[in-house]
């Protein structure tokens, strides 16, 4: 596997730790519990971190990094290692440095064979020399990416790539964009989002504007006006609706590009794009000069103006000088008119200046990649050379020390013999004390396994006891229950008796009132019968005496009968003789 050089090149520059704002200590903790998964978007955020921090703090802050992470087993650490290496480099334009970890980076994504890593590198490598205006190399680099991602299928990624070098192309003047532009457009209809797809088709429209195909241009923007439109995006509305009008501003059609350009205006205005806002209403004033309607003229360039001055849109600003300074001239207002020259004279020589650095920059940038690639092939030329007399001195190196060593061996062998008793003794020493350390283990082992058998027979017990216990619980609940219905039972028996008794007593008074009514009547008679004894003559006492023993008697079967009948039946069955009896009577 091959390591990444960019600690070396941190101890190459004679970096001085110092303080960084974040912790390397925490992010690597971090780092090491994640998941492979996250390990992009973790060094984004590393990225963010050291976004501020001087180069040297950043690299010596990363390293430190990389030395706390070292067990990660996953082989696409090392590539994020190098990205973000050369992320810093870039972002201080060390785009040398940034080229050679680059270098490294790519060699080793494609050692092992990472398939997402490889063409994102590639990727990287053709940003870089897009930046240092090396648009040659950079579409080299970017057609090897789109190559890729579309082998390994990230047909998403394949298409933004075409549109990448769509604009790299467009901006180079190398060839004709279009073709890139419209393989993006098939290759992400249902992968790209609807703003990725509306800018294909805007850039195509700016490619054909600038070739001064006119109409092609403005079918491209409505194009992307109708996918807008289609979509609610009323941003992309605006900007297709402005590059439209301008377009038909430059074919004469002022009437039919005023809409556009006034809904344009509008709508940056809305959503802050003022630079834009400030382009449109400049445009909406050389359409109002050229009618020569001046006063609006002079309202849409100061209202402009105004955006432009907000906005910082330096060559809108530009221009609306020129045209107020011509604007005045024509008004003989030469005031005025020498006054807006002079500005326009000022950004004229201010942009003259700086493409004049940036052009500096990209020579310098070429010069030193190239400078740089140029070391390191004399290093490689120089380290084969090195090594090469290495080789030489280790072989007289070599032939000097055999003798050496042929004379030192057997002394050497002597003192290894008496080193070898004296360790053998040593060992012999430690087995005694080791095997001592074993037995004594041995016999705690074995108490550690009584004391474990009496635990297990203890829960033994305690186990058959719950088995009892719960049995018992099983039991006392039955009993339970057979008492609860028990009770039930008993209370319903209680209920019964106590309703035949009641009904029983009931009956006995009814019994007892029945009795004395119908006793009465043989008693009355009784009571009669005696009272006229008592009056009578000696002849009728005879006959008054026979009916008296024959009412007696009467009484006494009655008293009988109902004896009998109580004795025999209870309740209401003894009720019911009782009646027949009198009935019968």
């Amino acid at each position: 596997m091959r390591v990444f050089g960019f600690i070396l090149i941190v101890f190459f520059l004679g970096i001085e730790s110092k303080a960084v704002s974040v912790s390397s200590d925490s992010l690597s903790k971090e780092l090491l519990a994640l998941d492979p998964k996250e390990y992009s978007d973790f060094f984004f955020s590393v990225d963010v971190q050291l976004k501020g921090v001087p180069l040297d703090n950043a690299l010596t802050f990363v390293a430190e990094l990389k030395k706390n992470t070292e067990n990660l087993s996953d082989v696409r650490v090392p590539y994020y290692f190098g990205r973000t290496v050369s992320r810093l480099f870039k972002a201080k334009k060390k785009y040398h440095s940034a080229d050679s970890v680059l270098q490294q980076t790519l060699l080793y994504a494609h050692e092992q064979q990472l398939k997402y890593e490889e063409p994102e590198t590639l990727k990287d490598l053709g940003e870089l020399y897009s930046d240092i205006y090396k648009y040659s190399e950079s579409i080299d680099y970017l057609k090897q990416a789109y190559q890729l991602y579309y082998k390994w299928g990230y047909i998403r990624l394949a298409a933004l790539m075409q549109s990448k070098l769509g604009l790299i192309s467009y901006h180079a003047k190398e060839g004709n964009s279009v073709p890139y532009f419209l393989q993006a457009i098939h290759l992400g209809k249902d992968s790209l989002t609807k703003r990725e797809l509306i800018n294909d088709y805007n850039s195509i429209g700016m490619v054909y504007e600038e070739g001064k195909q006119y109409q092609r241009s403005i079918d491209y923007y409505k194009k992307a006006l109708e996918l807008a439109s289609a979509y609610k995006d009323s941003v992309w509305i605006g900007l297709a609706m402005g590059n439209i009008g301008q377009v038909l501003v430059l074919t004469g059609k002022y009437d039919e590009a005023m809409e556009y350009l006034v809904y344009d205006l509008n709508s940056s205005i809305r959503y802050n794009e003022l630079a834009s806002a400030a382009s449109t209403a400049r445009s909406i004033a050389e359409i109002y000069l050229h009618k020569n309607q001046r006063p609006m003229g002079l309202y849409y360039l100061k209202k402009g103006l105004e955006l432009a001055l907000k906005g910082h849109g330096t060559t809108s600003k530009k221009k609306i000088y020129l045209l107020l300074s011509e604007f005045y001239e024509q008004e003989k207002a030469f005031q005025k008119a020498h006054y807006y020259l002079k500005l326009f004279t000022q950004i004229n020589d201010s942009l003259a200046q700086h493409t004049k650095e940036i052009e500096s920059i990209k020579i310098q940038s070429a010069f030193d990649l190239q400078k740089h690639r140029s070391a390191i092939t004399t290093l490689q030329i120089l380290t084969q050379k090195r090594e090469q007399l290495y080789i030489g001195l280790g072989i007289v190196i070599i032939l000097v020390a055999a003798t050496t060593i042929l004379g030192l061996r057997i002394m050497q062998k002597i003192r290894f013999n008496k080193l070898l008793l004296h360790q053998k003794r040593e060992l012999q020493e430690r087995n005694t004390m080791l095997q001592q350390q074993q037995e004594e283990i041995e016999a705690q082992n074995e108490e550690l396994l009584q004391s474990r058998e009496e635990i297990e027979a203890q829960r033994d017990i305690l186990t058959i006891q719950n088995q009892d216990l719960y049995q018992a619980h099983d039991i006392i609940a039955l009993q339970n229950e057979e008492i609860r219905t028990q009770n039930q039972t008993l209370e319903e028996e209680v209920r019964k008796r106590t309703h035949k008794l009641l009904e029983y007593n009931h009956h006995l008074e009814e019994l007892a009132f029945m009795t004395a009514h119908n006793l009465r009547t043989p008693v009355a008679r009784i009571l009669g019968l005696g009272e006229v004894l008592r009056f009578s003559e000696p002849e009728e006492e005879r006959m008054y005496i026979e009916k008296l023993i024959g009412t007696t008697k009467e009484l006494d079967q009655v008293l009988k009968d109902m004896n009998t009948v109580l004795e025999k039946k209870k309740g209401h069955d003894a009720f019911k003789e009782f009646g027949n009896i009198q009935q019968n009577e």
